[in-house]
């Protein structure tokens, strides 16, 4: 016979498990959005007519405009996007790396963020 408080203890151990399997599934589908997108505009655009001054507001705007309850589509994030794609799709053992990177957060990327503009400066002096 299982003890009341234990069951209930169980039970929300259970549903915090279901939870981060859920937010891990999403953070990995958003991870892939902002990867392709990144993706999109560096080997399609980058090299265009269009990729100019006001590239990336138009982007957002479109985004915004055609996505319902768009979240993550400012100018700002959208160029982060780009920059890392950029920055790991030209890194060894990408694949691994991808891997590695769905299961955090795109907020826990920030830091990342932080490392490819040191890495951008860098390659910019040499």
């Amino acid at each position: 016979m299982a003890m009341p408080q234990r069951d209930n203890t169980i039970e929300a151990i259970k549903r915090r498990a279901a939870e981060k399997k859920a937010a891990v599934s999403v953070n990995s589908a958003l991870l892939e959005f902002y990867w392709n997108l990144g993706k999109d505009i560096s080997e399609k655009y980058a090299t265009t007519q269009y990729y100019g001054s006001r590239f990336f507001e138009c982007v957002s705007k479109d985004l915004t405009d055609s996505i319902r309850n768009p979240q993550g589509l400012s100018v700002v994030n959208i160029r982060y996007c780009q920059r890392f794609y950029d920055l790991y799709s030209s890194l060894p053992n990408l694949p691994q790396l991808v891997e590695e990177l769905v299961s955090v957060p795109w907020g826990g990327i920030g830091k990342e963020r932080a490392h490819l503009k040191r890495r951008e400066a860098w390659m910019h002096r040499h």
